[in-house]
């Protein structure tokens, strides 16, 4: 009796073992890939991912695409390998205070065909710096992935659609026209939401030895000292390594809207 009750309790250890391996295999363990991957691991930017444990989520043959779609409606896209896929994420890790959240909102396909899984799912996203929002939309993602010792899920192939919905801070760019020898004309292109809006000045520049004198819209005076390469308004340094009037005045707007523009792109 004892030797038989021996051979059950080693019979139900041994299945209920078969059943956990069997369990991360099922739907929740594939999902659970997922989850960790971008809620857990990618929306945490104190992982590392040089760390090997980011490396699991992916077979050594991944490979992917990722097509962006700006506000305006522009497209980008990109093919990816694990490096590259890892580069895209690398500047929430390299930027100061900027990070990436995202939120899994749905699960539209979930399939399982022996050891291949394959999903698509929605997310929301949330790009950030010091708290502040800078931007946000929604991923939809298609991936293909394969059951590694019956037991772990990695990722063999993935396609993601990011469509931007709203952008409170970004790159803005300004259109610059020069009017004569000493007026210019610019046209600040600002994101503010789930539009840009555009911002009009006037600039005047007066050159009196290593100084220049930058009178915007009739009031404001903002001097570019050629030797120092520094501009001022008042007392106070807003730029530095600036030579030209037409980077100062890039400058200027760039700290006249600096809750909104991160950098100021000149096209003239």
């Amino acid at each position: 009796m004892k030797k038989q009750l021996k051979y059950f309790v080693l019979l139900l250890a041994v299945s209920l073992s078969a059943n956990a391996l069997t369990a991360q295999g099922n739907e929740s363990g594939l999902k659970k890939l997922f989850s960790n991957l971008y809620e857990g691991y990618l929306g945490n930017s104190s992982k590392s991912l040089d760390d090997n444990e980011f490396r699991q989520f992916f077979t050594p043959d991944f490979v992917g695409s990722q097509v962006e779609i700006g506000i305006e409606g522009a497209v980008d896209f990109k093919q990816l390998d694990f490096e590259k896929f890892k580069e895209a994420y690398e500047i929430y890790r390299i930027s100061s205070g900027v990070g990436i959240q995202f939120k899994i909102k749905n699960y539209n396909k979930v399939v399982i065909k022996g050891k291949t899984g394959v999903v698509n799912m929605d997310m929301a996203f949330e790009i950030k710096k010091d708290g502040n929002t800078l931007s946000k939309g929604e991923y939809t993602v298609s991936a293909t992935t394969v059951l590694v010792n019956d037991k772990t899920w990695r990722l063999t192939f993935l396609n993601s659609v990011y469509v931007q919905s709203e952008v409170f801070k970004g790159a803005c760019l300004c259109e610059l026209y020069k009017q004569g020898e000493e007026s210019f004309a610019t046209f600040l292109t600002v994101p503010d939401g789930n539009r840009y809006e555009t911002r009009t000045d006037r600039f005047k520049v007066t050159e009196k030895g290593n100084k220049v004198f930058i009178e915007m819209n009739g009031a404001d005076q903002y001097v570019l000292n050629t030797k120092k390469r520094t501009v001022m308004f008042g007392e106070k340094e807003i730029a530095s390594q600036v030579s030209r009037p037409a980077t100062a005045i890039a400058n200027i707007l760039r700290h006249l809207n600096s809750a909104k523009c991160q950098n100021v792109e000149i096209n003239n």
